[in-house]
Order: structure tokens, then sequence, then C-alpha cells
């Protein structure tokens, strides 16, 4: 298991423990207990994940952890 790896499964599970709600790279570095001066790396991470599919983006520079039925495949 990859560093990488490590961090994406330390930030599922931080969300999982609050339930899953909309959080900000703010909150989630609060949860996570990552200092501010630290928080780009944070934020790189949230970004791959989202790209990753692992994490979707809401409204508000908000995210949650995505789900099957997030997703919505063609054209809306």
């Amino acid at each position: 298991m990859t560093e990488q790896d490590r961090d994406e499964q330390a930030i599922i599970k931080a969300w999982q423990r609050a339930g899953n709600p909309a959080w900000s790279v703010k909150d989630l570095s609060k949860a996570l207990g990552v200092l501010p001066d630290d928080r780009a790396g944070l934020r790189q991470q949230v970004r791959d994940m989202v790209r990753a599919g692992t994490l979707v983006r809401l409204a508000g520079r908000r995210y949650r952890v995505g789900t099957g039925s997030d997703v919505v495949e063609g054209v809306i």
C-alpha cells in the first residue's frame, strides 16, 4: 500500500466517522488534524480523489464521499 493509498483511506474514514457530511477542505483538515500550512497537499489529494470518483464535489467547494448513485452517465 502506498502513502497516497493510506492518505485516501484516512480521508474516507474521517468522512465515514462523521456520517459523510458535506465538508470543505478546511473542515476536512480540522477532522484529520492537518495544520493550515499543510492544507495545499490535502487540497491536491482531494482534487485527485474527485478525478478518481472517490469524492464528489458539491456546490460551495464542498465535498463528500461518492457512492454509485452519485454518478450519471451520458448527456443531461
